[in-house]
């Protein structure tokens, strides 16, 4: 089967579930006997429309990252690493710097914490630290990457860095006017986001497939507890939707709740319909 025929099945798949929670709920229960590699797939699918409002957020932010971060270089004094440690010369005290995009840090000290370069997230700017040992990296505010997976910050030391011995400031001036690094910085911000969505969309699936499953054992429908997450999954269309599009108006939205929590009501109106019937 071609990747092009699969992608059409996929989006079919995708129009008709919103069609059946609108108009046809009891339809659902055919999804619970689909196949695993089509639910993965459709789990993708769902993931990919929730990194929408970062993925954005990450291309406005690489339109002006190379010009502020030309800007942010000149204010760094020369360096080099020693020994995995940033070694600043004719450093005086460290700094915060912002531009529009990033909100930069040069603290070879550690006077501040990595909960103080999280603060500094402040709408779509980029937090990034260069600090004693390690290079700390905040993603941008997306409420619906960030509020299932606790962390968005990552951590980067010197010594993992591949010739970290040469790392200066003149060969982070080489990567910063680089295209291709910054195709590649913003790729990785791209993927890893998806990533994390797809982890989050998963665990909180899950988790909801365990609310789910009491429900069924105490109402008597007939469901496994594998049938029950498939359900969920394809359950949640409508409202991954309708998250994605308000992460767009407001970015702090917490959207992997509010997907949780309607998606769980869709589901008992889902189970409603195959709840078995009394008998007059």
């Amino acid at each position: 089967m071609s990747i092009y025929f699969r992608k059409e099945i996929y989006m079919k798949t995708f129009f008709n579930v919103i069609g059946y929670t609108i108009k046809k709920p009891d339809e659902f229960i055919q999804f619970s006997k689909r196949t695993w590699g089509k639910v993965i797939g459709y789990v993708f699918l769902l993931s990919l429309i929730l990194s929408l409002p970062l993925i954005y957020q990450s291309i406005e932010i690489a339109q002006t990252f190379k010009k502020d971060s030309n800007e942010i270089i000149k204010k760094i004094p020369e360096f080099d690493i020693k020994d995995g440690k940033l070694n600043p010369k004719n450093y005086e005290e460290g700094f915060v710097y912002q531009t529009d995009s990033i909100v930069f840090t040069f603290d070879p000290d550690n006077k501040r914490t990595l909960s103080d370069i999280q603060q500094d997230q402040m709408g779509r700017a980029l937090p990034i630290a260069l600090m004693d040992k390690q290079i700390v990296l905040v993603l941008p505010q997306s409420s619906s990457a960030t509020d299932v997976v606790d962390t968005k910050t990552f951590t980067f030391p010197y010594a993992s860095i591949p010739k970290h011995d040469s790392f200066n400031k003149e060969s982070l001036t080489k990567i910063v006017n680089s295209r291709v690094n910054i195709n590649v910085f913003m790729s990785v911000i791209i993927v890893t986001s998806l990533f994390m969505m797809f982890g989050s969309f998963i665990f909180s699936t899950f988790f909801l497939t365990l609310l789910a499953n009491i429900s069924n054992k105490l109402t008597l429908v007939p469901l496994k507890f594998s049938e029950t997450f498939k359900i969920l999954v394809y359950a949640s269309t409508l409202p991954v939707v309708a998250a994605t599009i308000l992460s767009f108006i407001f970015p702090t939205l917490p959207a992997s709740s509010l997907v949780s929590g309607v998606t769980i009501l869709l589901f008992f109106m889902i189970q409603n319909t195959i709840r078995p019937r009394k008998v007059k």
